[in-house]
């Protein structure tokens, strides 16, 4: 079942981890955004990350400067905009489900592991309460 779905949503997907030195006045702005939307820090990050990044890909991708009105460049900053909070959104939501679905695999490899401690102590009960009857008999 995990590997089923392990194949459908992260198919070639690997955890990376990101270093960056950044001045304390942006550090304050990130923090101030995360902190007021009452988003979990490293979350909050990813959420901004993967905002920034579909924001620039909306922004080279679209250009809005062919004279169109301004009720029309409204609207396509409103879809830019929602679009942007979408996946950002989708890219939170992905790396749970991807830190879910190693949980998961890691309580299947422990109940395997406490699955077959239990056939022992079961089988070594049984031979103790043989030992015992043979015993008393």
């Amino acid at each position: 079942m995990i590997e089923d779905f392990r194949s459908q949503f992260f198919s070639n997907t690997e955890p990376h981890t990101l270093t960056l030195t950044i001045t304390s006045d942006d550090w304050a702005t990130l923090s101030q955004i995360i902190e007021e939307n009452e988003w979990e820090h490293d979350e909050g990050l990813r959420f901004i990350l993967a905002a920034g990044g579909a924001y620039v890909q909306m922004s080279s991708g679209s250009d809005t400067s062919d004279g169109s009105s301004a009720d029309r460049t409204g609207d396509v900053q409103q879809y830019q905009r929602e679009v942007i909070d979408m996946r950002s959104q989708l890219a939170v939501m992905k790396y749970r489900a991807f830190q879910f679905m190693q949980a998961v695999h890691l309580l299947e490899l422990k109940l395997n592991a406490c699955e077959a401690e239990k056939a022992l102590l079961q089988q070594a009960n049984e031979r103790l309460r043989q030992q015992l009857s043979d015993q008393q008999s």
